[in-house]
């Protein structure tokens, strides 16, 4: 997709949260279409707490990069 310019932007930090959505809105203004494979799937790397974690008890420079990116996100799009 390299001629269209598309690339993850290197500023989603820590986990990237939103960095896929962010791509994927990039992807949309090609005009090609996202489709559904309900064969399709993926491996996430666990937590140690278990596949959901509880963002009060993590530490203020997770939450930084989690609201950096959810600010990004906003802000471009």
């Amino acid at each position: 997709m390299t001629q269209y310019g598309l690339s993850f932007d290197e500023r989603f930090r820590g986990s990237a949260v939103r960095e896929e959505s962010d791509f994927c809105l990039q992807f949309r203004k090609t005009g090609y279409k996202i489709w559904y494979d309900p064969e399709a799937y993926l491996v996430h790397l666990g937590e140690d707490t278990g596949v959901c974690h509880d963002i009060s008890t993590r530490s203020t420079k997770y939450q930084f990069t989690f609201y950096h990116n959810h600010c990004l996100m906003a802000l471009k799009n």
